[in-house]
């Protein structure tokens, strides 16, 4: 009985708290929309309040991580593919002003992305300068001590955060113009400033290869399968023309391993 009684207790409190934790989420949400977007959203600089430190104890050192600010996207697909229904509907009389204005707000997102697919966007290097004068002023006395004037900057090998890394420096020397700056930018430090992309690096043996199955090129199950798509580089499947055929056209390009060469192999599903 009283096992019964605790558990019921415990997911009452439990259902409490998923509903106010969904509660803060819609009232966020509701606040800007653009947060709904997870990681794609832009920084937001919220004002911060820092617990005091001890009474005789203030902060000597900072370990700064970081992700790049905002960028330009990958590619531009998005923002073209959006441009065809505008011809369409112009075509046909059905664009509204309102449709109009928003063709060549597209048109200008396709512009602007020209050239600079992937790289930091001019806010994204605000952000960046913008946190670095945060820190500065949350924290001053890391970096008035006179003993201790050199930092240190390092980067992954993407140009985006280089361009990140050299925008947060920025800011941090407009605040205190006697600190003394390095930077780096090297494959030998891409284990641990992204240990989740996985990059053979310089010196470093490739693992070996799973081969392709003795009976020749495998079903399309196999062919989506992560084991296959580790043997080659790229893997393309399309289905009939006609219908919904058992059989798919694979593109199969080897990579540099062993692997038997064959321009358009079928696959049998």
């Amino acid at each position: 009985m009283k096992r019964s009684f605790f558990l019921t207790l415990l997911l009452t409190a439990l259902a409490f708290s998923l509903g106010a934790q969904e509660s803060a989420i819609v009232r966020l949400l509701a606040e800007n929309p653009d947060r709904a977007t997870n990681n794609m959203h832009s920084y937001e600089f919220n004002p911060i309040d820092d617990t005091p430190a001890p009474k005789g104890f203030k902060a000597f050192y900072i370990t700064h991580y970081g992700r790049h600010g905002s960028r330009y996207e990958q590619n531009s697909t998005f923002a073209r593919n959006a441009q065809r229904p505008f011809a369409i509907l112009d075509s046909l009389g059905l664009l509204t002003a309102e449709g109009k204005a928003l063709r060549d707000d597209v048109e200008a997102i396709v512009d602007a992305h020209k050239g600079m697919e992937g790289s930091l966007t001019p806010r994204g290097a605000r952000e960046q300068r913008t946190l670095a004068a945060r820190m500065a002023e949350r924290f001053p006395s890391v970096f008035t001590d006179k003993n201790r004037q050199e930092v240190d900057c390092f980067s992954s090998t993407s140009f985006r955060v280089i361009m990140s890394m050299a925008n947060f420096s920025y800011g941090l020397k407009e605040k205190f113009p006697a600190q003394q700056f390095t930077f780096t930018s090297a494959e030998k430090y891409m284990a641990y400033i992204n240990p989740s992309l996985r990059v053979r690096r310089p010196g470093e043996v490739e693992p070996p290869r799973p081969a392709f199955p003795a009976g020749g090129f495998p079903s399309r199950r196999t062919c989506r399968s992560p084991a296959f798509r580790a043997m080659i580089s790229r893997v393309s499947c399309s289905r009939s023309s006609r219908t919904w055929a058992p059989r798919c056209a694979c593109s199969v390009t080897p990579s540099r391993s062993s692997a038997p060469s064959s321009p358009r192999p079928d696959c049998a599903s």
